[in-house]
C-alpha cells in the first residue's frame, strides 16, 4: 500500500483518550502503528508504521483519534 502524504495521519489527542486498559484502536491496528510504552500514558501513532487505512478512527469509543493533515 503505497502511503499518500496529503490524506494525512492519525493522531492521538491526549485530553480525550480514556487510556483502555486494552486499546479497541491499538488492537484493530494493521500496521501495528499505535504504540504504547506506559499503561499511563496515552497511546501515539508511529507514521512510519501508519498504513493509512483509518480503521483506528472508527475503533476508538471516545473519538480521541483525529485526521491531520501535515
Amino acid at each position: 500500500m503505497s502511503r499518500n502524504p496529503e490524506a494525512g495521519y492519525p493522531l492521538i489527542d491526549e485530553t480525550l483518550c480514556a487510556l483502555c486498559r486494552r486499546c479497541p484502536a491499538m488492537n484493530a491496528c494493521k500496521g501495528r502503528a499505535i504504540l504504547r510504552f506506559e499503561r499511563d500514558e496515552a497511546p501515539y501513532v508511529d507514521a512510519a508504521r501508519c498504513q493509512q487505512c483509518w480503521v483506528c478512527l472508527h475503533e476508538c469509543p471516545y473519538n480521541a483519534i483525529v485526521r491531520v493533515r501535515i
